[in-house]
């Protein structure tokens, strides 16, 4: 009876996204019969999300934030719809990527935030949904590692030490903020973010290693001004231990590995891996540029016409969407952290996995492609949150 209650469309919707997961994250050549079925996965989850997004947008009062994800979808959907009628793909490095991608992109993002408004309200998704869900997205985060490392990289399973630049690190970005949900065993987010951390470190990528550093700082600060005096001590102790493992771990690789070495070595040097040239050829491109251009941008991956993806979703909207996408993309983000504050003002436990979904994601925007990458791990509990605001608001009202 409990496997059956279990049986919705809420949990088959999150279970398509995972399995659409290995083609997302370029790992589908090792499960072909997977990466051959991606269209599908999506394509239905798509009908899904587009469904329900109209549900709310129908019976659901539309805030200050809906209203800029509302316009912020919209201008995404008119710049795509452009793209794919002027064009059947952009080049990048030699590759031909669809140009139907920068619409889907957007659309996978933030279509599933009011998808799973909806499922919330319906009370498909709770508290102790995402918590049973995001033992899966560990287990697929750290899987799908492993197969990036020896699968795609054509490492032997010997070769653990052999670090190369993993992009699987952002999924353990995505991933921090569902610690929240297990606040009520902290040893088992203590062992979470050990966790999290040591994948993230050993993948060496830079902006994402930052990222879950800033969160875990930020866990730990929280966790002590709102904890009783032996969770206080037991929080040092686990910071401690983990400060020290962490300097254990990196002198390690330090030592042993040349690529962990020259990583650190070029980020001292202020090397930013090429990225700092084609930023400046983007911006100098855009600020040279006509007033309709400057105002509207260059069109849907207008960088790929260019030279290369920004990397920056700031620039990137810059250059693509101009002053116009850009102050909506900005709006987008005052608007959350203005309703984070609200909520640490107020005093709700909230606040505490708004500002974990902060740090992980809004700090994302400026090292990677947040806008078109976003996956359920982020768009699930974003959705949640708003809907258990929304919840709480009309209990207020009645």
């Amino acid at each position: 009876m409990a496997i059956m209650k279990q049986l919705n469309i809420c949990n088959l919707y999150i279970f398509i996204w995972v399995l659409y997961m290995f083609h997302w994250q370029e790992v589908g050549a090792a499960f072909p019969l997977l990466d051959s079925l991606s269209n599908v996965f999506l394509g239905f989850n798509l009908l899904i999300s587009i469904y329900y997004s109209f549900i709310f947008w129908v019976k659901y009062k539309q805030n200050a934030i809906f209203k800029c994800i509302n316009l912020l979808i919209l201008s995404f959907v008119i710049y795509g719809f452009f793209s794919i009628l002027e064009r059947d793909y952009v080049g990048i490095g030699g590759r031909h990527i669809n140009s139907g991608t920068y619409l889907i992109g957007a659309l996978r993002t933030f279509l599933p935030i009011y998808t799973c408004f909806i499922f919330t309200t319906l009370g498909y998704i709770t508290e102790k949904t995402i918590r049973l869900w995001s033992w899966v997205f560990f287990a697929q985060c750290i899987y799908i590692y492993f197969v990036s490392r020896f699968v795609i990289f054509g490492l032997n399973y010997g070769d653990f030490g052999e670090l190369i630049t993993n992009n699987t690190a952002y999924l353990f970005v995505s991933a921090f903020p569902l610690i929240y949900f297990h606040k009520n065993k902290p040893i088992i987010q203590y062992v979470l973010i050990a966790i999290l951390l040591f994948f993230t470190i050993t993948s060496i990528k830079r902006g994402a290693i930052l990222i879950v550093t800033i969160a875990t700082f930020y866990f730990f600060m929280h966790t002590l001004k709102k904890a009783t005096f032996k969770i206080k001590l037991l929080t040092v102790v686990v910071l401690l231990a983990l400060v020290y493992a962490g300097i254990d771990v990196v002198a390690d690789l330090y030592e042993n590995s040349d690529t962990f070495q020259h990583r650190v070595e070029t980020t001292f040097e202020g090397n930013s891996s090429g990225r700092d040239k084609i930023a400046s050829i983007l911006f100098n491109i855009y600020i040279n540029s006509d007033i309709i251009h400057l105002i509207l941008g260059y069109g849907a991956d207008g960088t790929l016409d260019v030279l290369a993806y920004a990397h920056n979703d700031w620039l990137e909207m810059l250059f693509d969407q101009g002053i116009w996408g850009l102050l909506l993309f900005f709006s987008f983000w005052i608007l959350l952290f203005e309703q984070w504050k609200k909520q640490e003002v107020n005093k709700n436990s909230l606040a505490f996995f708004l500002g974990l979904w902060l740090i992980c994601n809004f700090t994302r925007t400026f090292f990677s492609m947040w806008y078109s990458m976003a996956n359920i791990m982020v768009t699930m509990p974003l959705g949640y949150y708003f809907a258990t605001l929304d919840s709480e608001k009309r209990k207020l009202l009645k």
